[in-house]
């Protein structure tokens, strides 16, 4: 051995105690020396870019690659370069390397289990399922094995097993925070935000610091109806990791649901964190030909085509575009595939699949495709990339859909709203510009499985019920106080509320409780939890009037409940969120009734509203049939029609690109 690959090992050797003593900072020094010594030595570029992998991924991929040349059989150095790779957004290739890895040493459980969770980041919960058992296989009593089987199940939609298996991994490491989130998001799916609560807490003593932890605290606060309390918890995750974009997005998500949340913080909020997200590198876009004329290249951003609100409210018109003139490109951020999947699969000209694929590498593939706009249909939903947005992959940018306000990105051109969902002078909610819809914001396709309407219920009980089936987080107090004045309107009435989250017991008792404050007795609330969508759909048979919350409206529950000839009551107010129900109801043929006289101006008429429809059963029983027919013959239920609209719209946002002067 020569003098400088001994002295090499020796700053090697000298490092790794430093590293037991925990002076990193020491060791880093070291460790450097050690390879500027001999910059062979392996074992010190191994761990030089273990300790890295979080501060400088980037620096510890190119150790790992130096030394993967000279060893390409090195399995430690390979699952490093993996390690690398999922922290620089790079979660497919990381997932090739994990492989790699666990096939040199076939028989290292936790290789095993680095090659299970990157499949999880990439979609692929099935395959992830399947190599964390062959992890347990090889060491049985490994905790982060039985999480993998956990988050897999999860992922699956296996929740009551997911938790089976995460309570696995706690029994072998009590405090692991992952197997606690996991337990919580399991419960959080299954409807039970008390007992997601209570996960998020012990999580929160154990890492304090933990910005997802604070996160998932505002969800499950939120889905208690806490919403102040959501946003003290949401703007904690966001200090701890302002560059964190789901902690910001789940702010930004929340202040939507709050009624104490005004117009302007929201818009504030959500321009701050857009003007962070502008700091990024804008892709370099390929020459296109600007004739106002010319075929052009859509391209939707997404997570949720499938039988997600999202894909039963816009899946159709994607699935519709006029050919030639318009070429659609899908890019897929989802797991889920189903039948509206398919259809629009069949209906498009590419789909691409981009989960686990860095938001630099999307942006490079969609300015590769020579997409002319681009549509993002997400917003700050889960599952959304507009960091990829961020990175100006197109050279126009459009908001529609998936979301109900603004995204605060600057370089988002365009947002798609309507006369009814954007009063005049509304465009200061919005960072983008508006471009009202000729045939408003949402196009509903019916469930194919949808029951056929049945007759008002009243007419067998004798008393009216109402109903809300929107989501839990929007039965804030307002929204309560306004369901308990309709009722008192209506003596005898009652009122159904329906979702996942009404079996939760906890916030079960503290509905009754805030409605027994009310002047509610018990005996006329009933809450229902979760079903599946075609039993869902049959509760409205159990319910005569629908009630609309405030300030988030309902938008595919809305349309749902009419096309089970239900009508529902809304009080629109100034943010577009607010407006949903009022622009579906807009779109509706009118007849002998106007649907416009569902829409409340004030709480006085809502509950006017409400009470004169609950004392009209002539009508109601007319409409219980009657409200299908009508939306099929509406602009809300006109695929062809709607994808024509929008189709205007990109062609007027393409010709002012093309008459604008190009700069140099």
């Amino acid at each position: 051995m020569n003098n400088i690959v001994y002295f090499s090992e020796q700053l090697y050797a000298s490092a790794n105690r430093r590293v037991i003593r925990g002076d990193l900072a020491g060791a880093l020094i070291l460790l450097d020396e050690a390879l500027l010594a001999h910059n062979r030595n392996a074992a010190a570029a191994q761990l030089l870019a273990e300790l890295v992998i979080k501060t400088d991924p980037a620096r510890a991929a190119g150790l790992a690659r130096a030394v993967l040349a000279d060893q390409p059989g090195n399995a430690g150095m390979m699952s490093v370069l993996g390690q690398a790779l999922d922290e620089l957004g790079e979660t497919a290739e990381a997932v090739t390397a994990f492989e790699q890895a666990a096939a040199l040493d076939p028989g290292n459980a936790g290789m095993l289990t680095n090659v299970s969770l990157a499949l999880l980041r990439t979609g692929r919960p099935n395959e992830a399922l399947q190599v964390a058992h062959q992890a347990l296989a090889c060491e049985p009593n490994l905790a982060v094995a039985h999480a993998n089987v956990g988050h897999a199940l999860c992922a699956l939609n296996r929740h009551e097993e997911a938790i089976a298996a995460l309570v696995e991994s706690l029994k072998r490491e009590p405090d692991n925070p992952e197997a606690l989130t996991g337990i919580a998001t399991a419960q959080t799916a299954l409807g039970r935000p008390s007992a997601a609560l209570l996960a998020l807490q012990r999580v929160i003593m154990i890492r304090p610091r933990s910005a997802r932890a604070h996160a998932a605290l505002g969800g499950a606060l939120q889905d208690l109806g806490a919403h102040d309390d959501a946003i003290i918890a949401l703007r904690r995750a966001v200090a701890l990791e302002p560059d964190t974009a789901s902690c910001a997005n789940n702010l930004l998500m929340a202040m939507q649901y709050a009624p104490s949340v005004s117009e302007a913080e929201a818009v504030a909020e959500a321009a701050k964190w857009g003007a962070r997200q502008s700091m990024v590198t804008p892709v370099r876009l390929p020459a296109t030909p600007r004739a106002p004329e010319r075929p052009l290249r859509i391209g939707y951003v997404t997570a949720d085509l499938w039988s997600h609100p999202v894909g039963w409210l816009g899946g159709e018109v994607i699935a519709r575009h006029t050919r030639p003139d318009f070429r659609t490109f899908v890019y897929a951020n989802q797991t889920i595939h189903d039948f509206i999947t398919e259809r629009v699969v069949g209906g498009c000209d590419g789909w691409r699949e981009i989960i686990g694929r860095s938001d630099a590498a999307v942006a490079g593939l969609i300015a590769q495709d020579g997409i002319d706009i681009l549509v993002d249909l997400s917003g700050h939903t889960g599952g959304n990339r507009l960091g990829v947005f961020a990175r100006r992959p197109a050279p126009i940018q459009v908001s529609w859909l998936g979301y109900f306000a603004t995204t605060g990105l600057p370089v988002m051109d365009a947002i798609f709203m309507d006369d009814e969902h954007i009063r005049p002078g509304g465009e200061a909610q919005f960072t983008e510009q508006v471009i009202r819809l000729d045939r408003g914001r949402f196009c509903y396709t019916p469930p194919p499985y949808a029951p056929d309407p049945a007759p008002s219920p009243s007419l067998a009980t004798g008393v009216v019920t109402f109903g809300s089936f929107n989501n839990g987080a929007k039965l804030n107090r307002a929204t309560l106080d306004l369901f308990a004045r309709v009722m008192h309107a209506v003596p005898d009435s009652r009122l159904v509320l329906k979702w996942r989250s009404m079996s939760d017991p906890e916030l079960s008792a503290s509905l009754r409780t805030t409605m027994a404050a009310h002047g509610i007795e018990g005996s006329r609330l009933h809450l229902e939890g979760k079903e599946d969508h075609r039993a869902l759909l049959g509760a409205y048979s159990r319910i005569d009037i629908a009630l609309d919350p405030t300030p988030f409206s309902g938008a595919l529950t809305t349309c749902e409940a009419l096309w089970m000839g239900v009508p529902v009551v809304t009080l629109p107010g100034t943010r577009a969120v607010s407006r949903q129900t009022h622009s579906i109801l807009s779109r509706l043929i009118e007849g002998e009734w106007t649907a416009r006289q569902w829409s409340a101006g004030s709480e006085i008429e809502y509950v006017a509203v409400a009470a004169a429809l609950a004392n009209d059963f002539a009508t109601r029983s007319r409409l219980r049939y009657e409200l299908r027919a009508i939306m099929r013959a509406s602009p809300l239920c006109d695929p062809t029609g709607f994808a024509a609209s929008i189709e205007r719209a990109y062609r007027a946002l393409w010709r002012r690109l093309c008459a604008a002067p190009v700069l140099p």
